[in-house]
């Protein structure tokens, strides 16, 4: 399994839309993505203090018709575009926010929590290298605001290069009969590594990648669950999250839901972390399973 960092994808197709496209900014506030030297038209990005005056200059810059993308750490960023967007009455047109996950293990994030007021905002979560250079292309096509939450160091591709990101569509990266698993953003591969375990012992898993918590197709939801009647979600994100989502469509329906929440940081900070996340979503699925 090839393994890319979604940071350097990201930023490699951000700097080829800026050289085509002279309406596009890029903001930043300690997001860590542009380190090295940026390869984007000359001018194209622009660092900031704090994430409060980065989204006071982003959404100016939106005011004025140029497409801002504010980058920043996962948590402040979200809470600051709580705060300063809460009381907004539809989001600035063409905003897009980038957190960055954390690059040291922490416990699960509640950088989604702030956002969950705010209902205009559309939240993407690719799950590797492949996807976060495609949700690089997507940001350029939507307008209002956008969150999308960027998995931090080298992951294993789950998905293939080329391939479009599409927020609405749910991903199947394996099919079975007895346990639906909803993964999102960096669960995805360690979601795969419980399901050839579980299939070690004879159970057949379906793992479904969401590539955005909102929009979230739950009819689609429903159907995948109700194959099976049981289904575990599996995420880096607190409450607000995938999970969250996930038994609200599901709500009514004859299946037993779980939700696994892993703790944030990057595989290469041990290979110990990825497969404690595998063995904790194929213990939770396994007492599913029973129950």
């Amino acid at each position: 399994m090839s393994v890319h960092d979604p940071r350097l994808e990201y930023v490699s197709a951000l700097a080829r839309h800026t050289k085509r496209d002279g309406s596009l900014i890029a903001f930043d506030c300690g997001s860590g993505l542009f380190a090295e030297q940026w390869a984007g038209r000359p001018g194209s990005l622009v660092r900031a203090e704090s994430p409060e005056l980065m989204l006071a200059l982003a959404s100016g810059a939106s005011s004025a018709r140029r497409r801002a993308l504010c980058h920043g750490p996962c948590e402040p960023l979200a809470a600051a575009a709580a705060a300063a967007l809460g009381s907004v009455i539809g989001a600035p047109p063409a905003v897009a926010l980038v957190g960055v996950a954390p690059c040291e293990p922490t416990e699960p994030p509640r950088d989604l929590s702030p956002l969950g007021a705010l209902s205009a905002v559309r939240v993407l979560c690719p799950a590797d290298g492949p996807q976060a250079a495609a949700a690089a292309d997507t940001l350029m096509g939507i307008d209002g605001l956008v969150y999308m939450r960027l998995p931090a160091g080298l992951m294993p591709d789950v998905t293939r290069p080329g391939e479009a990101f599409e927020p609405e569509t749910l991903l199947p990266l394996r099919e079975g009969r007895d346990l639906c698993i909803f993964a999102a953003g960096a669960a995805a591969a360690p979601a795969l590594r419980a399901a050839d375990h579980l299939l070690g012992q004879g159970l057949f898993v379906s793992v479904v990648l969401a590539p955005a918590l909102r929009p979230l197709d739950g009819q689609e939801i429903i159907r995948w669950a109700r194959r099976s009647g049981r289904a575990l979600t599996a995420e880096e994100h607190g409450p607000g999250g995938l999970g969250d989502a996930v038994c609200r469509a599901l709500r009514g329906q004859p299946v037993a839901v779980d939700t696994v929440y892993l703790p944030a940081g990057p595989p290469e900070v041990a290979e110990g972390t990825r497969r404690k996340a595998a063995d904790e979503i194929f213990l939770r699925a396994l007492a599913l399973l029973e129950w």
